[in-house]
């Protein structure tokens, strides 16, 4: 755990022997991810690694059952793989602009509560071009 420098760098730092991953986040553009690319780390040998973090822009439409825009809507964008959320709230139009890493997420209607029931959710798959699917309903 720790934060980069100002050229983006981390470390040194010591792990056990083994294959790691890497998660980023950077909670005030409302982004995270975890790095495709693993981390071998071999005893008594050391391990330099680069990992680069793309984001893709992006813009969802939440709508109702009826296709309507649910205007100023507090949502959650949670990572599938587990890591930090994103509560945003629409636009007049229903429209949030988002920045992400790839991968598949979930959205879901309210902010997001560790200690609350698990809400129901709606897939959303983000690509290098931003969603694969531009509306939601929620």
């Amino acid at each position: 755990m720790g934060a980069t420098d100002g050229e983006g760098r981390l470390g040194p730092l010591s792990a056990l022997v083994g294959v790691w991953s890497v998660s980023a986040s950077d909670p005030k553009a409302l982004w995270s991810g975890v790095s495709a690319t693993p981390v071998f780390v071999e005893s008594g040998r050391e391990s330099r690694v680069r990992v680069d973090f793309v984001l893709a822009r992006g813009a969802l439409t939440c709508v109702d059952a009826n296709g309507s825009a649910l205007a100023g809507l507090t949502i959650a964008v949670l990572p599938a793989s587990g890591g930090w959320m994103n509560d945003c709230v629409t636009d007049a139009n229903g429209r949030i602009e988002l920045e992400l890493v790839p991968g598949e997420y979930a959205v879901q209607r309210g902010e997001f509560e560790p200690r609350s029931p698990a809400q129901q959710t709606v897939p959303l798959t983000w690509t290098a071009t931003g969603p694969l699917s531009a509306r939601v309903q929620l």
